[in-house]
């Protein structure tokens, strides 16, 4: 499985809306709730019901995107509280959040957790762009279901330099290694940069998903974090329910 996420809420990031319409593909957009609106670099709310409308999924990211592992665990609790708050009283039904600039300690998942979160998202912790996977210190996929649902896994965060064959290379890797679960961090959609590194071109970004599409009748699928993780959770639903179905079963047998 490849889930496409996007943090930040940058206006950019809404060139890629026809390009997943066009594709048939749903991605997960972790938003600041504070700069939507803010300004023409973020998106509007008008744009994010947009997103939502076609399928695909909006996530928390905090209100003014703080480190949380830098601010005191009152201020910690207001970001991410009422960040999700805000997403739901626009009526998102938002289950995830990704950490801003994947920052994390075990002392914030009770807080992502008492916020009304099922799980969140690090921006780190798959093997990088590059490396061969005999080399790898770090897994090529995550596992489904993840070791941690307050620390998923994802590739390291995409950068300008990254090219289209870096991009397809991950999920390569993936599949030779047996599958897994590889989630890809995009910030802004711009062509060339402008300066800030953390960026792909849309011309990239929309042959990744002409190279994606066709791999689906091979298994390899793209699906959104919050997808996975729900699939994942009704499996686990079922397979505990299997002895009181049994025992119904028996009895009634």
């Amino acid at each position: 499985m490849v889930s496409l996420t996007f943090d930040d809420g940058t206006s950019d990031q809404f060139a890629v809306r026809p390009m997943l319409v066009r594709h048939s593909m749903h991605a997960t957009f972790f938003v600041n709730t504070n700069r939507i609106e803010s300004g023409p670099d973020y998106l509007t709310w008008q744009q994010l019901s947009a997103f939502a409308a076609d399928g695909n999924e909006i996530g928390g990211h905090t209100l003014d995107h703080l480190d949380l592992t830098e601010i005191d665990p009152t201020e910690a609790r207001r970001q991410v509280c009422n960040d999700r708050n805000a997403l739901v009283s626009r009526g998102f039904p938002v289950t995830g959040f990704a950490y801003p600039y994947g920052a994390r300690n075990p002392s914030l998942y009770p807080i992502i957790r008492e916020s009304g979160f099922a799980w969140a998202r690090r921006s780190y912790g798959i093997c990088a762009i590059g490396e061969a996977q005999d080399r790898c210190v770090d897994p090529v996929a995550e596992t489904t279901p993840p070791p941690n649902m307050w620390a998923i896994r994802t590739i390291p965060s995409i950068r300008t330099w990254n090219t289209l064959a870096d991009l397809q290379s991950v999920v390569r890797r993936a599949e030779d290694a047996g599958g897994g679960w590889v989630t890809l961090v995009f910030h802004r959609i711009l062509e060339g940069g402008n300066g800030d590194e953390y960026s792909v071109s849309p011309k990239v970004f929309n042959r990744f998903l002409d190279w994606l599409e066709p791999r689906h009748s091979s298994g390899t699928r793209v699906r959104t974090v919050g997808d996975v993780v729900g699939d994942e959770g009704a499996r686990r639903r079922f397979v505990s329910s299997l002895p009181r179905l049994l025992k119904g079963v028996i009895r009634r047998g």
